[in-house]
């Protein structure tokens, strides 16, 4: 990965849940020593601590500061309460990884970041699918592609309990395909007063736009069956198709030819099974099972905590995509 971490971090885990698990598993592989997992409820606490074998059980971060103060807080609550999180952890000097959203809104994101900034702290959102191998390797070889046309981002989720969440669910999803643009086209700032935000249906979320000059899609969904997340990228030269649930990419170069249009849907096929039937079995050897890109961001946070290094997600992105996801959020069906 061209970073080595060299000092055992200590670690706390600010929610037992669903992420709270995979942060504190990548944690451990990071070489992180996690001495406090923390739930307001406290039962969920002691089974993720029974599964990781490690750390004491808080109720919250001021219970936590009167027997040790950590290192790094990984914060995996709701995003309602990440702000308030983030200014205790902040205030006592501990760094923070933030699970995306960062914060509900741009403004309590300038706030935090420049919070931590005047006491040398190091604030992430855990945009991860920045750091897959797939997003890594279109962003190395883009210029390969020619001229970038189009992009599509195709997001189908199942994360939502009620139709009351289903829309909030969406909102929360929006940082991804945002950060990767940021990712491609990091010299690019958003302006999205032209784009087209459509909410159709309870859980259904369209944007047309356009972002450097390529024409932009972007579909989420929570009620679309099969769930998917990927985006295909269409340039003169070829395409490539990105799966970001299983971090592998699929190219296609070439001219115009009858072949060619005969063939096409035959030598993608092909080339999707044997890629991903490939990239399962390596999968398998590095234990990655599942939200590929987290381990390699939480690695290079921690080196960056240590080293005093480049921040994997520095505050200008951080807010860059904060602030367009309040502005999208502010033209849903204007």
């Amino acid at each position: 990965m061209g970073y080595k971490v060299l000092k055992r971090l200590n670690v706390a885990i600010v929610g037992a849940g669903l992420m709270g698990y995979w942060h504190a598993r990548y944690s451990l592989r990071a070489g992180a020593n996690i001495v406090a997992v923390i739930d307001t409820n406290l039962s969920n606490a002691h089974k993720l601590i029974k599964k990781i074998n490690q750390g004491s059980a808080y109720i919250d971060i001021d219970s936590m500061l009167e027997e040790v103060v950590p290192d790094v807080i990984h914060i995996c609550t709701p995003v309602g309460k990440h702000f308030d999180l983030a200014n205790q952890a902040i205030e006592v000097g501990i760094h923070a990884l933030i699970e995306k959203p960062l914060v509900m809104t741009s403004a309590e994101a300038m706030i935090i970041h420049r919070l931590a900034e005047a006491k040398n702290l190091l604030i992430c959102p855990v945009h991860q699918f920045c750091y897959q191998n797939g997003v890594t390797q279109v962003v190395n070889e883009l210029e390969s592609f020619g001229n970038p046309l189009r992009i599509d981002f195709n997001i189908t989720s199942a994360g939502a309990d009620s139709t009351s969440q289903l829309n909030e669910v969406i909102k929360d999803i929006l940082p991804h395909p945002l950060s990767i643009l940021r990712q491609l086209w990091p010299e690019r700032s958003f302006n999205c007063s032209n784009w087209i935000v459509r909410q159709v249906n309870d859980g259904e979320l369209v944007i047309l736009g356009e972002y450097n000059n390529v024409i932009l899609n972007i579909y989420i969904s929570m009620s679309a069956r099969p769930t998917i997340c990927q985006f295909s990228l269409q340039a003169t030269e070829g395409t490539v198709h990105v799966n970001l649930f299983h971090d592998y990419l699929i190219k296609e170069y070439g001219g115009v030819s009858k072949a060619k249009k005969i063939t096409q849907p035959i030598f993608l096929s092909l080339k999707t099974f044997v890629v991903s039937v490939i990239n399962l079995f390596k999968r398998s050897l590095i234990r990655q099972p599942a939200y590929p890109g987290l381990q390699t961001l939480i690695k290079k946070f921690y080196f960056s905590v240590i080293e005093q290094g480049e921040i994997p997600i520095n505050s200008s992105d951080s807010l860059d995509v904060s602030k367009a996801r309040d502005e999208l959020i502010s033209m849903i069906n204007r």
